[in-house]
């Protein structure tokens, strides 16, 4: 309801739609292009390591299965309020799809992503 929200306030004002066509008519095309080939490799890097932590704990899913989860989990972590409602559906399509009982990846997941940023802050000087 709030994304819905959201996107009625801004296109619900002929002048923010007009505002915003003259924006992306003025855009250059290779810089979208290629933030698309960048984010495509960043979800592909996301995709690869989600079948490592599964491959882990000797749950087996294909590399398309794997692509699907973390797309469906990105989506509902983007539209769910708090950033624990992807994890669940990660979960759940697990579970439906494998019968896995050893499901801690998406902890795992979030764990490392905690701890990514500690290098990053302790290689800085302070």
């Amino acid at each position: 309801m709030v994304t819905a929200a959201g996107i009625y306030y801004v296109f619900h004002d002929p002048q923010k739609r007009a505002e915003i066509g003259h924006a992306l008519h003025g855009a250059d095309w290779r810089w979208l292009a290629l933030s698309w080939v960048v984010y495509g490799a960043v979800e592909t890097l996301a995709t690869v390591r989600w079948q490592i932590l599964l491959r882990v704990q000797s749950i087996v899913v294909s590399w398309v299965r794997a692509g699907m989860i973390v797309t469906v989990g990105l989506f509902f972590n983007m539209l769910l309020p708090g950033l624990v409602g992807g994890d669940a559906i990660r979960l759940a399509l697990l579970f439906r799809t494998r019968r896995a009982r050893n499901c801690g990846a998406p902890f795992r997941w979030r764990w490392i992503g905690f701890w990514d940023w500690r290098p990053l802050l302790c290689s800085r000087q302070w």
